[in-house]
């Protein structure tokens, strides 16, 4: 008899500890999915001028990484590496992209990074990252 409670109990409670292991893991993974599920709100539409779309929309079809730093504002186009707008200095994009930037700096604040796509009509889907 006593043999049996040397193997009985122990399977026991290890048993039990894998159960209440497995019932905290799952409320553990349920609360981070919601977090997840806070942290990425639906994109901001903004309204620029239509040239202003048409200049971004020219510039690449994917989304621009689009970034406000104490550095200034950069831009990334497709994998091209991130460069600060001030290289678009005296072309319409570069008054394109600093009139985006305004206006999501009046939304997000002074540092922000963003994809942002434009639409036709003019709108443009601001998308915070991190």
């Amino acid at each position: 008899m006593h043999d049996a409670v040397y193997l009985i109990v122990p399977f026991l409670v290890s048993t039990i500890v894998l159960v209440l292991g497995w019932r905290w893991a799952k409320r553990v993974k349920a609360d981070l999915d919601a977090r997840v599920a806070l942290g990425t709100p639906e994109p901001m539409v903004l309204h620029v001028p239509p040239a202003s779309a048409a200049q971004l929309r020219a510039l690449s079809p994917e989304p621009l990484l689009l970034k406000q730093s104490p550095d200034g504002l950069r831009v990334q186009i497709e994998s091209r590496p991130m460069v600060p707008v001030a290289l678009f200095a005296g072309k319409e994009i570069a008054v394109a992209l600093i009139e985006s930037a305004a206006l999501i700096s009046e939304s997000l604040g002074p540092q922000w990074a963003t994809l942002v796509s434009a639409a036709e009509d003019g709108t443009l889907s601001v998308r915070l990252l991190g």
